[in-house]
């Protein structure tokens, strides 16, 4: 949940950008979250959630919507090696 609420705070509140939708819950959460792994990295001393990436393998994205980063770029010549 402090992932998404991090989220929320960088791309809706800083940025902009963000999903409209994530305003009723303050968190950014998409349909990509559930097929991804969440790394997130702590503050020390204290435990505050100050980074988060969403990373994803090639059987990840092949067993549900696919890549993120699908919609944003053409990944066609990637070499399937490389996903």
């Amino acid at each position: 949940d402090a992932v998404l609420k991090l989220r929320f705070e960088v791309f809706n509140l800083e940025l902009g950008e963000g999903l409209d939708s994530s305003f009723a819950t303050m968190r950014d959460e998409d349909e990509f979250d559930a097929q991804c792994h969440h790394l997130l990295i702590r503050e020390k001393p204290g435990g505050a959630v100050i980074a988060t990436y969403r990373m994803q393998t090639r059987e990840m994205a092949q067993a549900a919507r696919g890549f993120y980063s699908q919609g944003e770029f053409d990944l066609g010549a990637l070499p399937e090696a490389v996903l």
